[in-house]
Order: C-alpha cells, then structure tokens, then sequence
C-alpha cells in the first residue's frame, strides 16, 4: 500500500488501529501455520519480531513504532481467545456462510480476520458496529476490496443474532457422543478430549475443566532464594510497580499475578534474576523431589530449566544438578539464566538423549527427575493452542516414549536414591499407569508416598503428587515419588562365618536379575553344606531369628522358640513340618531327624542342650561347648528391644548409629525380630540405661545436638520405640497376636515412646545420695556432686561427648 492511502483516512488513530489488528492477524497465522506456542512473554512481545513488524510496515505504507503496554495487552486478549475459541468461532461461521464448501474453501487469511471479529462480537465487552467497520477495512487492505464484503455480510448477520439472542448453538441432548459433540462445540475443545475427561471426571467436572481453560490465565512469580530475594523483597517490588500480587498458599517463595506481566517484564525484575516466571504446579514437583544441599540430583529433560533452577537455588551452593537435555540451543539459555540467578556453580549442562546417555554413561545420582515429554493437558490455559496441535493417536507415541525415559531414568538411581517421575498432564495413561507399568517392569523400585512433602490436599489415595485445575485453582501436574526396594526377598543376603569364626551377615546390592541369580548359584552350594552344621552346632536363635524374619514371620510368645528351631531344622531336612500339627508328635521318631534330635535348640538363657523328645535338658555336649567357645552368651539385662524405627535402616546401619555414641565395642550382636523391630544386645549392662537415657533426652531436645547426633538417623520421623527386655515378654506374652512386632505392641496398648530400666548406675547414685545426706555437715561439697541422679550423670557424661558429635557435625557439611 503506497502514501496515497494515508489522504482517503486524514485520522491517523485508524492506522493504529490497523496496526494492532494486522500484529493479531499474523500471529494467529504464525500460530495456525508454524505451530508455535502463542507465548507473548518475551521482552517485546513480538514474537518473530524484525519480519513481523517489516510485514506490517509494508502493509500500511509507513514506519510504525512499537506497541504500547495497553494495546499490547489487547493483541494478547485477542490473540489467546480467538484461539481458545476457535471451534465456536467457526461453527458460528460455518452456520452463517450459504454452504458448509464456503467455509472450507475461505483462504486461511480472510478466516483468520472473520473469527477475530467474531470473538470481538461474542465474547468481548466492544461496540459491535465499530467492529464490524474496523474488521471490514483490515480485509480491503490485507487482502483486496471484495474480501470486505464477505467479511461485512457475516459479521453483520452475527451481530443481529447475538442483539435477538438467537445464535445458532448446539443443544446438549442426544446420547453421549452427540452429547459430546455438542460439549466441544460450546466449549471449544476437541471431541475426544471433552469424551476422555467426561469418562474420567464426569459430565460436571469436565465443563468446569474447559471453563477454566478458556478463562485467562494467571501467572506465577518465583522469588530466587538463589540470590537471596525473599518472597517479601518480590512483593515490595510489585507493590512499588502497582502490580497486584497474591501469595501462594502452597510454596514459601511464590506470588500468583493475574495483570501487570509486561510491566514486570519491562522492568527487569526477570532480566535482572530477582524472579521467574514458574507455575505453582510446577513448584509442587521440586517439593516432591526435596532437593537437600550437598545432594547429587539429575534432571533429565531439563529444558527450558524452570525446575532445575529451582532445586538449584534451594542447595545453597552444596551438591550438582546434572541438566540433561537434547536441545543444545535451550540448554545454552539455561546456562545463561543460571549465571543470572547466581546458582551457575551448581548446575552442570549435559546434551544429549537421554535413552543413549544412561546406555554409554551409567553414572549414579541421589536423585532423579524425569520431567517426562507429555501431551500438556494440565496447562491448556496458558498454552492455548495446545489443544488444538494434539490428537488421540499422540498418546501411543507418548506413553512409548515415556516409558523408554522411565527406564534409562531409573538406571541414573543410586542404590536407596528417589526417583520422581512427573509430567503437566492430568490423565491417567500418562501419569498412573505409566507408573504402574514401570513397576511390574522394575520390581526394585516401590511407591514412597509424597505426604510430608506436598500439601495433603495434593496427595492421592496411593500417594502420589496431582494437581487439578478445577480443584486448586493451578495448572494441572502430576508426580510420583519412587524409591529403590532394597529389602530381603530383592537383595542377595548371605551369612557366612569370618576367619574368626564368628558369625556374620552382609547385603550385597546387585542392579540386575541375572548378576543376582550367578552371584546366588555361587554361594548356594556352600550355604546347603552348612545346613548340617548349623543344625549340629546348635546355632539357635541367632540362626532362627535372621530366617524368619527374613520371610517376614513374627515370632509371637516368649516360649515359642523352641518349637520355631524345630521346624526350621526339618526344612533344613526336608521334612514336612508345620507348627500346631497334630502329626507333629510323631516326628521325633522320623529317621531323618533322629541322629540330631538332642541338637536342635540351645537355651537362649543357659546355652545348654534340650532334648525335644523329653523337654529336659542334657547334662553334657560337645555342640554346646563349642557354641560357648564361638558365640557370647545372650544376658537379658544387656538387650535393648526398638521397633518402628524408619523402614530403610539395617541392622548394620543401627549398629553404626549406636557404635558411633558408645564406641565401636559396645554392640557385640543384633538381630532382626521382622522388618520393624530389632534386638540390640550391649557389652555392659550400664549401656542399655545410657542408651535409653539418651534417646529420651534427644527426643525432647531441637538444638543442633540433636538434630545432627548419630541416633538422629535411628529417631527419624519420631516414632521410634526402645525398652529393655522385659517389655519384650510383656508385649509377646500376650493372647494378642499380630504379624508384625510393632503391630503387636500397639494391639498391647504401648503408647509411650521410651521406657527406662533400672541402672546400677542409678542405684549407687542412691546410695552415694543417701551416705552425702547423713554427713552433710562434714562433706557439703561432695555431696552437691554425689547427689545427682544417674539418670542426669549419664545425660551429662553423653552430652559432653563433644568429640564425637564434632566430628559428626563437620562430617555432614562436608558432604
């Protein structure tokens, strides 16, 4: 269009108007043709910029300058709505040309200036006639006089339907698919999406889902804690910009905007890393994977970064987080970022495909993410094409693909690491049965429910992470929190005797099913050898103990050993034995089991031999003496029973707890009653009381001492229990029987935490207390001193273990 155009219009605000109308009309084409995302928070909000605006300025004839924040935000509104709406918006179209060919054949720029007008009309607050003579004129100059005229007959024609009420709309009737139909149409969403969300959500639930979709969007801030900007220094920003800003009730450094996004923008808060723009959503999966300084942690579809830089800013500068991504040119800009945001030192950039990365380069981390490619279901309203560039057949070659990233995901897991797998969509095929799959695919891995990390309003009944839009008034994301399953029936246990000949037990992690089955072959003939022995050697409850519970049995009533060694000697004989048979009376005369019948069961109490036919103990043995020379003897008043301690500890890991207190010779055995209890037998008797002193003291306490003392990892979660062993026989005497110990004690009514025994520390305090107070004329000083009960003298004494504890402390910042 040449000058001379410019005299027909002498009022220039037209031209501007124009402008504004040609800036939404190409990216609607840009968006429709090129598949892009109709993302306008860039920091000029011109998307392709140069040949964008060169397009426009030879349409018009003359330079133009940037739009201003006001209309900028009006081509945001018109752009992102008629996109929204594009369905509706043709079938009004559709309905208003002479023939369905009409509008299939409209070229695509002409159909693109209708429905810009037709949301104008319908759906916003404009003067319908001044719509109707700006769109027409677009027409005449963006395409040719004639098109103007088509563009003026539908218009007009709509504009009347809408003043009588009277605009042809599909009614809801019919059966479900006509129902559907209608659904999409009223709504403007794709048919299979509003029959998939009706079938999982119901009718109600799903017209909610796709109001909120078309609604507008509102956005999140992220004040960068990397940079120390507090959530209240990013509200006094805002405050001084007049942008207005909410807090978020879910996450501490978030804000929620719903206007003033290109002021944030042109005031450089994002340029500058004082924020990011991050969806709560997507906040809510960083919760879950609980980033913690010092920590390994891979993000293995980082791109664009936003989760990343998150988990990165919460580790203090402590740890890596391995940004792993196929997209060379996206990793690029979050190295930049990152150097904005100051947490560059703690992100390191990987290119590559993340199926060949875990195949060539096996390394292990703490923690995984898998941020897996899905079809953004969840974030419809801030994506507002998305719905229109995905299709049904899309979900087979997502779920494909997500499952081979769950699988080289989950080869990244350290032994006992976590392992998050997340995506922004809200259907089950992409979230829980992904998951599910995985499972029956990996069985080493289990569910760790993602309740102490999110809000429990986020929790689903399995313990996973979702959020719903229609419900919490976010962007729809789920997340599933998995851990390596590393108990008994998954690992290769063995118990052999050392050179010491004392007995011993390890647990040897093995990543895959057919290392574990050669590794098993190999120790599997010695292990059958030593049946023989262990039932001749009269290994007892130390044999017992580790087996049972290794099958997850409770061994219920303090008298019941012996029948429990007894059966697990004739499986060792490969006798059909089961307890409280009546058949089992006759076993003492089975040939198999007779040359052994007067081994079989140690007193735990004397470490003599009984004789099960008769129930009485024999005088002499050469198996019991040599079982007094290999193995200490078990005194009740050094045992200290605990239970409901964290599920992922061993028997060696609270052994290392309680050694690294009271010295490396103060646990002489330990033996697992099941998975939630153990015994811990002391050297000294003194030690018991000490012990349990000490984890009352602890339990009470919240300084530093505490929280980093060794027993902080055996105290985690504040549940764990510890008496001596009279509390054993009270709580297995009872008539009450449960499959797990700790079941047990609650079924007994056990409510407190720790119960004290009496110390002969304690008692000679006493004494020395009592002697203080009959010379207290004479011995004033002394007895200040004497008169401390043992229970504070030992509460002292551990305390002042400063060494220890030092040393504990210094070890985990230097992780």
């Amino acid at each position: 269009m040449d000058v001379g155009l410019v005299v027909l219009y002498p009022f220039r605000a037209f031209m501007w108007i124009l402008l504004w109308f040609l800036q939404c009309l190409l990216r609607l084409m840009r968006i429709e043709m090129g598949g892009a995302f109709a993302d306008l928070l860039n920091e000029k909000g011109k998307g392709s910029g140069d040949n964008e605006m060169g397009y426009v300025e030879r349409t018009l004839g003359f330079r133009t300058k940037d739009l201003d924040d006001r209309d900028l935000r009006l081509v945001t509104e018109i752009v992102g709505g008629t996109i929204r709406w594009r369905r509706y918006l043709d079938h009004l179209i559709c309905s208003l040309c002479h023939d369905e060919n009409t509008f299939r054949s409209m070229e695509p720029l002409l159909l693109q200036i209708i429905r810009i007008g037709s949301y104008e009309i319908v759906k916003l607050d404009m003067p319908p006639y001044a719509v109707v003579d700006e769109n027409v004129r677009l027409a005449k100059v963006a395409l040719r006089p004639g098109a103007g005229n088509m563009v003026n007959g539908i218009l007009r024609k709509l504009v009347l339907l809408k003043d009588n009420n009277t605009l042809p709309l599909p009614k809801l009737e019919g059966d479900d698919r006509a129902q559907a139909r209608a659904l999409a149409t009223l709504y403007s969403h794709p048919v299979w999406m509003v029959r998939r969300w009706t079938k999982y959500h119901g009718q109600e639930e799903a017209i909610m889902l796709m109001e909120w979709n078309n609604s507008e969007p509102s956005f999140n801030l992220r004040a960068n804690s990397g940079k120390g900007v507090t959530r209240d220094d990013l509200v006094m920003q805002l405050n001084l910009l007049k942008v207005p800003c909410e807090l978020s009730l879910h996450l501490d450094y978030f804000v929620r905007i719903k206007k003033g996004m290109q002021i944030v923008i042109q005031a450089g808060l994002l340029k500058q890393g004082l924020c990011s723009v991050q969806d709560e959503s997507a906040g809510l999966v960083v919760s879950v994977v609980n980033p913690q300084p010092g920590e390994s942690i891979i993000d293995c579809c980082a791109a664009p970064g936003g989760k990343t830089l998150y988990m990165a800013s919460l580790m203090d500068g402590q740890g890596m987080v391995y940004a792993i991504d196929v997209n060379k040119g996206r990793l690029r800009i979050l190295r930049e970022t990152a150097k904005i945001h100051q947490v560059d030192a703690v992100i390191t950039t990987i290119p590559a495909d993340l199926r060949v990365f875990a195949e060539k380069y096996p390394m292990k981390s703490d923690k995984v993410l898998l941020d897996a490619p899905c079809s953004g279901l969840g974030v419809l309203s801030k994506k507002a094409d998305l719905r229109w560039n995905r299709s049904l057949e899309d979900f087979e070659e997502l779920k494909n693909l997500q499952d081979e990233l769950l699988n080289a995901a989950s080869t990244l897991v350290k032994p006992g690491g976590i392992l998050v797998y997340s995506t922004c969509s809200i259907d089950p095929e992409e979230n829980e049965e992904r998951v599910d799959a995985f499972l029956l695919r990996h069985p080493e891995f289990q569910i760790d429910p993602v309740d102490g990390y999110v809000p429990p309003d986020f929790v689903t009944e399995r313990g996973f992470y979702f959020s719903f839009p229609v419900k919490h008034s976010i962007d729809g994301a789920f997340a599933a929190r998995l851990v390596t399953n590393k108990h008994f029936e998954d690992l290769a246990y063995v118990r052999f005797n050392s050179e010491t000949s004392c007995s011993q037990q390890i647990v040897v992690y093995i990543d895959s099913k057919s290392d574990k089955d050669l590794f098993m072959k190999e120790v599997k003939d010695d292990y059958l050898k030593e049946a023989d022995m262990k039932i001749k050697a009269a290994i007892g409850f130390r044999h017992v103990i580790d087996l049972l519970s290794s099958a997850q049995k409770l061994i219920v009533g303090h008298n019941c050993f012996l029948g429990c060694v007894f059966a697990q000697a004739c499986s060792h004989l490969g006798i059909d034995f089961k307890l409280h048979s009546s058949s089992s009376d006759n076993l003492a005369q089975n040939e198999k089991l007779q040359k052994y019948i007067n081994l079989l069961y140690l007193s735990w109490i004397h470490g003599d031999i009984i004789d099960l036919r008769t129930g009485n103990m024999i005088a002499e043995s050469s198996g019991s003496n040599k079982f007094r020379k290999q193995h200490p003897k078990i005194l009740f008043e050094n045992v200290v029973l605990i239970w409901r301690f964290p599920l992922r500890l061993k028997a060696t890991e609270i052994r290392e707890c309680i050694s690294k207190v009271f010295g490396l010779c103060s646990v002489t055995s330990i033996y697992h009653v099941d998975e939630t209890a153990v015994f811990v037998q002391f050297s000294k008797a003194e030690l018991v009381f000490e012990f349990l002193v000490l984890k009352e003291s602890l339990e009470r306490s919240n300084d530093a001492i505490s929280v980093l003392h060794p027993l902080s990892k055996l105290l985690e979660g504040g549940n764990t229990c510890a008496a001596g062993y009279e509390t054993y026989k009270e709580i297995c005497s009872s008539p009450i029987s449960k499959v797990l110990f700790a079941d047990q004690a609650d079924a007994v009514g056990i409510r407190w935490k720790t119960r004290l025994v009496e110390s002969k520390l304690e008692a000679q305090s006493q004494e020395q207390e009592n002697f203080c107070e009959e010379n207290v004329a004479t011995t004033t000083s002394i007895s200040v001193e004497k008169s401390k009960t043992g229970k504070q003298h030992v509460i002292d004494d551990l305390l002042s273990r400063r060494s220890k504890c030092d040393e504990v402390i210094d070890s985990f910042f230097q992780k």
